[in-house]
């Protein structure tokens, strides 16, 4: 299950980025990942816990705040990206990942890393 949350060092760099949404996951330490019954913002709490949205509540947030939508692509070679502006933004596309990923292709052969690669993409070099 674990591979449905973003990575440690990924949910910092949200949480600098301004991600305060309610999610179930959240990090005591690096190596620490716990799994709440009810969502909740760790980020700003007293505790020093960390925010670690799935993978998917990521995309949403992208998408809804910073008005950049990200498409996974599936191909003969593997798993791509698109990030592109969202349609009230003019829809142009961003990036394209082709080429960048992990195997002879340049895409990716698991979706999930493809996902966390377009995540981390978009907090380094768009937002």
């Amino acid at each position: 299950m674990k591979e449905y949350f973003v990575t440690y060092d990924l949910a910092v760099k949200l949480k600098e980025k301004g991600f305060r949404e309610h999610v179930r996951g959240h990090y005591k330490s690096k190596f620490h990942l716990s799994v709440c019954s009810e969502p909740m913002n760790c980020n700003g709490s007293i505790s020093g816990d960390i925010s670690a949205p799935q993978n998917h509540e990521v995309l949403e947030w992208l998408r809804k705040e910073k008005n950049l939508h990200t498409e996974i692509v599936s191909t003969a070679y593997g798993y791509r990206y698109i990030v592109s502006d969202t349609p009230n933004k003019g829809g142009s596309d961003r990036v394209n990942s082709r080429y960048r990923g992990s195997n002879d292709g340049g895409a990716w052969d698991d979706y999930n890393e493809c996902v966390l690669d377009a995540i981390e993409y978009v907090i380094d070099n768009l937002i």
